[in-house]
């Protein structure tokens, strides 16, 4: 399984990170975010990084804008944690592949829709617990509801991961792709509890090539 860490906002952490074997590194483009990105690091400077996927997390953000900042820091993935019209999700998928986050809340009657109207141009959907910030809540949400769904697609899985977070995968009808994790392994906002990552992959086994 893949693991994810989302939320970097130092050059030197992501180069620990890429020593470890960690798949994908998140960097927020999101000016509301604790872990807004570019107010320590320049997007450029992520064009060293090749042995380990890029993702741009972007809300909201209009599409020229966003299209010029991956082309920056050369991601390799977009990710889309807002509002996100089908058009918008249409027209960058033509440049690079989409991971599409969906918020699940207690009464998420309308994530089989959700799913629906992006899945032809999405590569990865992400499922995190529904929150005004759009993320980093540190909360979990009832990973049941994900086998009432329909997701052709593979999924990260997200919301309030920790070391002591115990998995069951035998209990998904689908099992995800990669675990998403932030919030529960840092020491402040942006800046990640190395140690915690370690202990993290070593517990739940996590393939490191």
């Amino acid at each position: 399984m893949k693991i994810k860490v989302c939320g970097i906002t130092d050059i030197n952490q992501a180069n620990t990170l890429a020593d470890l074997g960690v798949h994908f590194i998140g960097f927020i483009s999101y000016e509301k975010s604790k872990r807004y990105a570019w107010n320590k690091i320049q997007p450029s400077e992520l064009k060293t990084f090749k042995s380990i996927k890029k993702v741009g997390v972007f809300v909201n953000e209009n599409v020229p804008s966003l299209l010029d900042i991956a082309q920056q820091a050369e991601f390799d993935f977009i990710q889309l944690h807002g509002n996100e019209n089908v058009e918008d999700v249409k027209e960058i998928s033509k440049f690079y592949p989409v991971i599409k986050a969906i918020s699940v809340a207690e009464n998420s009657n309308h994530l089989q829709e959700q799913i629906n109207q992006y899945s032809a141009y999405v590569s990865y959907f992400l499922f995190d617990t529904a929150t005004k910030s759009y993320g980093g809540s540190g909360r979990t949400f009832d990973w049941n509801i994900l086998n009432d769904l329909k997701i052709n697609q593979p999924y990260f899985l997200s919301g309030g991961l920790s070391v002591g977070t115990d998995f069951n995968f035998e209990t998904f009808n689908q099992t995800p792709f990669a675990l998403d994790i932030n919030s529960k392994f840092e020491s402040s906002a942006g800046i990640k509890n190395i140690k915690l990552i370690e202990s993290f992959i070593a517990k739940n086994n996590l393939i490191k090539a």
